[in-house]
Protein backbone atom coordinates (compact mmCIF):
# COMPACT_ATOMS: atom_id res chain seq x y z
CA UNK A 1 0.00 0.00 0.00
CA UNK A 2 2.58 2.21 0.78
CA UNK A 3 4.88 1.74 -2.39
CA UNK A 4 1.44 2.55 -4.50
CA UNK A 5 0.68 6.05 -2.44
CA UNK A 6 4.39 6.95 -3.32
CA UNK A 7 3.39 5.51 -7.15
CA UNK A 8 0.75 8.53 -6.83
CA UNK A 9 2.38 11.38 -4.76
CA UNK A 10 6.16 11.43 -6.82
CA UNK A 11 5.33 12.66 -9.88
CA UNK A 12 3.08 15.34 -8.29
CA UNK A 13 6.00 16.00 -6.32
CA UNK A 14 8.67 16.12 -8.85
CA UNK A 15 6.59 17.82 -10.43
CA UNK A 16 6.33 20.79 -8.15
CA UNK A 17 10.24 20.65 -7.30
CA UNK A 18 10.34 21.23 -10.84
CA UNK A 19 8.20 24.59 -10.80
CA UNK A 20 10.05 25.67 -7.80
CA UNK A 21 13.28 25.25 -9.56
CA UNK A 22 12.19 27.36 -12.73
CA UNK A 23 10.31 30.05 -10.54
CA UNK A 24 14.15 30.51 -8.74
CA UNK A 25 15.93 31.04 -12.05
CA UNK A 26 13.55 33.18 -13.28
CA UNK A 27 13.61 35.08 -10.20
CA UNK A 28 17.38 35.03 -10.85
CA UNK A 29 17.59 36.11 -14.06
CA UNK A 30 15.16 39.23 -13.10
CA UNK A 31 17.79 40.61 -10.41
CA UNK A 32 20.80 39.83 -13.12
CA UNK A 33 18.43 41.95 -15.60
CA UNK A 34 17.85 45.18 -13.36
CA UNK A 35 21.28 44.79 -12.34
CA UNK A 36 22.64 45.17 -15.68
CA UNK A 37 19.92 47.42 -16.48
CA UNK A 38 21.22 49.75 -13.45
CA UNK A 39 24.98 49.52 -14.77
CA UNK A 40 23.83 50.51 -18.38
CA UNK A 41 21.86 53.62 -17.27
CA UNK A 42 24.46 54.55 -14.70
CA UNK A 43 27.12 54.67 -17.07
CA UNK A 44 24.88 56.29 -20.13
CA UNK A 45 24.13 59.03 -17.63
CA UNK A 46 27.54 58.90 -16.14
CA UNK A 47 29.79 59.59 -19.55
CA UNK A 48 26.51 61.63 -20.93
CA UNK A 49 26.02 59.07 -24.09
CA UNK A 50 22.51 58.97 -23.53
CA UNK A 51 22.77 62.93 -25.22
CA UNK A 52 24.26 61.35 -28.74
CA UNK A 53 22.02 58.77 -29.52
CA UNK A 54 20.05 55.29 -28.60
CA UNK A 55 22.70 53.15 -27.37
CA UNK A 56 22.12 49.44 -27.34
CA UNK A 57 24.33 46.36 -26.51
CA UNK A 58 24.29 43.05 -24.70
CA UNK A 59 25.82 41.76 -21.29
CA UNK A 60 26.25 38.07 -20.32
CA UNK A 61 26.86 38.54 -16.45
CA UNK A 62 26.43 34.71 -15.99
CA UNK A 63 25.09 31.77 -18.12
CA UNK A 64 22.71 34.05 -19.72
CA UNK A 65 22.84 36.70 -22.55
CA UNK A 66 20.80 39.99 -22.01
CA UNK A 67 20.13 42.16 -24.46
CA UNK A 68 19.89 45.82 -23.51
CA UNK A 69 18.01 48.94 -25.61
CA UNK A 70 17.94 52.71 -24.69
CA UNK A 71 15.47 55.43 -25.68
CA UNK A 72 15.61 58.89 -24.88
CA UNK A 73 12.14 60.99 -24.83
CA UNK A 74 10.79 64.50 -24.00
CA UNK A 75 9.34 64.61 -20.70
CA UNK A 76 6.91 67.54 -18.98
CA UNK A 77 9.02 69.70 -18.00
CA UNK A 78 11.43 71.90 -20.31
CA UNK A 79 15.31 70.23 -20.46
CA UNK A 80 14.08 67.38 -18.87
CA UNK A 81 14.12 63.83 -20.80
CA UNK A 82 12.74 60.18 -20.14
CA UNK A 83 15.53 57.72 -20.17
CA UNK A 84 14.36 54.38 -20.65
CA UNK A 85 16.80 51.05 -20.15
CA UNK A 86 14.96 47.96 -21.68
CA UNK A 87 16.25 44.73 -21.14
CA UNK A 88 15.46 41.48 -22.42
CA UNK A 89 16.29 37.64 -22.08
CA UNK A 90 15.22 34.06 -23.00
CA UNK A 91 13.89 32.24 -20.53
CA UNK A 92 11.65 28.77 -20.98
CA UNK A 93 11.40 29.68 -24.82
CA UNK A 94 9.80 33.05 -23.88
CA UNK A 95 11.27 36.32 -24.00
CA UNK A 96 11.27 38.52 -20.77
CA UNK A 97 11.28 41.92 -20.47
CA UNK A 98 13.03 44.67 -17.80
CA UNK A 99 12.39 48.60 -18.14
CA UNK A 100 14.05 51.00 -15.85
CA UNK A 101 13.21 54.95 -16.28
CA UNK A 102 14.54 57.97 -14.99
CA UNK A 103 14.30 61.37 -15.93
CA UNK A 104 17.63 63.43 -16.76
CA UNK A 105 17.71 67.47 -17.04
CA UNK A 106 20.00 68.93 -20.14
CA UNK A 107 20.90 72.44 -18.70
CA UNK A 108 19.82 75.32 -21.46
CA UNK A 109 23.23 76.16 -23.52
CA UNK A 110 21.87 79.19 -25.80
CA UNK A 111 21.66 81.74 -22.07
CA UNK A 112 24.55 83.89 -22.73
CA UNK A 113 26.08 85.95 -20.35
CA UNK A 114 28.01 89.31 -20.87
CA UNK A 115 30.32 90.99 -18.97
CA UNK A 116 31.05 94.76 -18.71
CA UNK A 117 34.50 96.47 -19.05
CA UNK A 118 34.89 97.43 -15.40
CA UNK A 119 36.96 100.49 -17.07
CA UNK A 120 39.14 98.71 -18.48
CA UNK A 121 39.93 99.04 -22.16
Amino acid sequence: MAILILSLVMPALMKAYTICGDIAGLSRQRAEALAVAQSVMDELIATAEWQGGTPSGEEKPGPTTYTWTSSLSDYDEANTHLLTVIVNWQHSGQIQEVRLDTVVYVPDTTTTTTTTGMGLP
